[in-house]
Order: C-alpha cells, then sequence, then structure tokens
C-alpha cells in the first residue's frame, strides 16, 4: 500500500503522513492515516500527488473552504435538479470573499 507524506503550501511544512485516502466533506479536505484516523484540513485542496514520492502538496488559501462547499452544494444541486435560494446567498458571500482578496492582490502588486 502507499502512504502519502502530506506538506503545506509551496512545499512547506510537512503536516501529516501515513495517508491513504483524502476526500472533501462540507468544504474541508479529510485525510484519512493508515489506522483510519481522520485530519480535517480548513481551506486546503490537494495541490499535486505524486506517487512516485509518495508525497501530497497542498493548497491552502484564506476562503478555500468556502469555494468548495459552494462547488459541492452547486454539483449536488445540479445532480439532483433541484434549486436552493441559500445557493445565491452563498455565491454572494464568495464574491465579496474574493473580491477582497483581488483588493489585496493589487495593493500588493503596486496597482491601484
Amino acid at each position: 500500500m502507499c502512504e502519502f507524506k502530506v506538506f503545506g503550501r509551496d512545499g512547506g511544512k510537512r503536516l501529516t503522513d501515513e495517508i491513504v485516502r483524502s476526500s472533501l466533506e462540507d468544504g474541508r479536505l479529510v485525510l484519512y492515516n493508515i489506522l483510519g484516523s481522520r485530519e480535517v484540513l480548513e481551506d486546503s485542496i490537494v495541490g499535486d500527488l505524486n506517487v512516485s514520492l509518495e508525497r501530497i502538496d497542498l493548497l491552502q488559501l484564506p476562503g478555500l473552504g468556502k469555494l468548495m462547499k459552494f462547488l459541492e452544494t452547486y454539483s449536488k444541486e445540479l445532480e439532483s435538479r433541484e434549486y436552493d435560494d441559500g445557493l445565491e446567498g452563498a455565491w454572494e458571500e464568495l464574491k465579496g470573499i474574493w473580491d477582497e482578496r483581488l483588493r489585496e492582490l493589487r495593493k500588493l502588486s503596486g496597482e491601484k
């Protein structure tokens, strides 16, 4: 069996190891180790999975969890062909979060 070591953003700090499974639950990345224990990570998704190195590098950004939760909900509603007005509220919240991230990036880059 192949167990993975998991590293933070940009190959940073080693977060955990002996991971054999991952899933997305309620917008959170859930990692399962060889013993079946779960580790729940907020605002994280798998950015790179390398089997030959037995390594997972995560992409971690503030607000990513809410985006993933929105996509999960949208996907379920699309599949069931149901519509919930709450999805629009979640979309508006996401737009606000990511508009703010873009403004921060603009400032960091020196743009006005």
